[in-house]
């Protein structure tokens, strides 16, 4: 999406970009406006008004924990689903197609303590740079971590630093556990953030989309409750502890492996003030580990642009060419049909950049449709 001339770092501009509806199918079909494949990233961010309406039991996959928000109406309810048009408005930085590329056991350890570090000092020197929406409410699911100490090092510190990232845009984080494992791994990497809660489900399957299912049907049923201003004894210990007696306008679901940027956070809680059906969707990053951690299958490295400042202080709007796209719509590099951005030949036609003051981990100027 971003060409080579499609990144710039500036001084943070004050005004905000407008959110942008998806109005296409296609990339590649003509038209203004974002397309169907720009959605997914693992989080939404959406009125509560329009997410107490949502059936928490249409989630059947952890796709599905954004996609059954977004496809058909909620109740009558049609969503109007939209991105904003400066990718550094609203982003999220996705680290688990990275970690996915750790060898099996040789070079593990390195490869996953390189990211590891990254991400700490991420949150080591991370500084609050705006503020965040009031009657906001974040939820997280955190479950399902590997035994391996390098797994769960990993996992801990990626916690952390996604949860900073939420607390600096919303005014509470609640994280979801499975068990009683996961809830204490969560309490001690998240010692010491303010506005987090986290709560142990106890959930006899860990599995997704078990947790992201009951992590926000928990959610619905507390704010029902709250805004009725009922008592069920049953589940007041469990909402108390969640909204704390307060009311929420605004609902954010996010996964546990990404990093948010939402400098534009209360601009966005303007537009859905001013249309209720909006769910608004982040741009996703994908990291890359093209630098200290070279990966042979892929080839040369392409150029990776290093910014001194944070993903804050840049602006990155989509050129709308969609190169890999058209390249693999031409038959251009048939081998990388899946995930085009396997190939060392995709990856020379898009930029890189690190930031750092941010995670400084390579992110393509792109996504995951080209």
């Amino acid at each position: 999406v971003a060409g080579r001339d499609g990144l710039r770092a500036t001084a943070r501009d004050e005004t905000c970009s407008p959110v942008v509806p998806v109005t296409k199918r296609n990339p590649l079909d003509p038209g203004v406006g974002y397309a169907w494949p720009d959605m997914y990233a693992g989080t939404w961010l959406q009125p509560t008004k329009r997410f107490v309406r949502f059936e928490p039991r249409k989630i059947g996959n952890i796709e599905g924990a954004v996609h059954a928000h977004v496809y058909g109406g909620v109740n009558g309810l049609q969503p109007t689903p939209a991105l904003t048009r400066d990718f550094f408005d609203f982003s999220v930085e996705h680290f688990s197609y990275l970690t996915k590329m750790a060898p099996g056991k040789t070079g593990q350890d390195t490869f996953l303590g390189n990211i590891t570090a990254r991400l700490d000092g991420y949150t080591r020197k991370h500084a609050f740079a705006h503020q965040y929406l009031p009657k906001s409410i974040g939820i997280v699911p955190f479950g399902g971590v590997p035994p391996s100490k390098h797994w769960q090092a990993l996992s801990s510190t990626m916690l952390k630093a996604v949860v900073l990232s939420m607390t600096d845009a919303l005014q509470r984080v609640v994280v979801a556990t499975c068990d009683a494992d996961h809830a204490q791994r969560a309490i001690d990497a998240l010692q010491g953030l303010d506005r987090v809660i986290v709560h142990n489900l106890n959930l006899e399957k860990c599995q997704l989309p078990y947790l992201p299912r009951a992590t926000q049907a928990t959610l619905k049923r507390c704010l029902i409750q709250r805004a009725r201003r009922e008592r069920h004894i049953y589940r007041s210990e469990v909402c108390q502890s969640w909204l704390q007696g307060e009311d929420f306008e605004y609902v954010m679901y996010n996964d546990a492996d990404l990093v948010l940027h939402a400098r534009c956070i209360r601009s966005l809680g303007k537009a859905m003030d001013e249309d209720q059906t909006l769910i608004i969707l982040p741009h996703k990053l994908q990291t890359f580990a093209k630098d200290d951690d070279p990966l042979p299958e892929l080839g040369v490295a392409p150029s990776i642009r290093d910014l001194t400042h944070d993903v804050d202080s840049a602006s990155c709007c989509d050129s709308g060419s969609y190169p890999a796209l058209k390249h693999l719509n031409q038959g251009s590099f048939d081998g990388c049909q899946n995930f085009w951005y396997n190939c060392p030949e995709m990856l020379a036609l898009y930029d890189f950049a690190r930031f750092d003051k941010g995670t400084y981990t390579p992110l393509l100027m792109g996504n995951e449709h080209g």
